[in-house]
């Protein structure tokens, strides 16, 4: 059986998992604010065995394919990390990880959105039950439309793309 499990579920399970096996930890994307206050809160959960070797907050024009994202991808490397949990947002965060794995970054890459954000208390998570049916989304569109109306139409037509259009290419 599959079940759906987002990142932001991820974030203070894996913190845990790193702090048991020592795994150097870096946090990438978000607000600075946010980065320092997440910090904290994984270090109340995991323990002081929790080692957070860096964090970064890029600019919020950021580029996942342009020089900034390869300068962070030096940093994070450089850091000894060995994972890093990237809170771009989709679909930035998903490239920005992939091309980081590509170049050989030695560091397991968790895309986990707002997860940081959640954590701190900077935004509210979707009720549990439209957590479980998959409309959190929705959520989040309700509450920062202006944020994110571009970003999920831009999402929406890539999976339009993927499931409907590719395979009649392919006929």
């Amino acid at each position: 059986r599959v079940e759906r499990t987002t990142g932001a579920d991820l974030v203070i399970p894996l913190a845990i998992e790193a702090a048991k096996e020592r795994l150097p930890t870096y946090l990438f994307g978000t607000q600075q604010d946010i980065l320092s206050g997440s910090t904290s809160v994984l270090l109340k959960h995991a323990g002081t065995a929790l080692a957070i070797v860096g964090s970064s907050s890029p600019k919020r024009d950021f580029d996942p394919e342009g020089a900034e994202a390869d300068a962070a991808m030096d940093d994070i490397s450089a850091s000894g990390a060995r994972l890093c949990f990237v809170a771009l947002g989709a679909p930035k965060q998903e490239i920005f990880a992939a091309r980081a794995v590509a170049r050989g970054v030695p560091a397991g890459f968790v895309c986990i959105g707002a997860g940081l954000d959640f954590i701190v208390g900077a935004q509210v998570r979707a009720p549990a039950i439209m957590q479980k049916f998959g409309f959190e989304w929705l959520w989040r569109l309700a509450n920062d439309p202006v944020r994110l109306t571009r970003r999920y139409t831009r999402c929406a037509v890539v999976l339009a793309e993927i499931i409907v259009f590719h395979p009649l290419k392919q006929q």
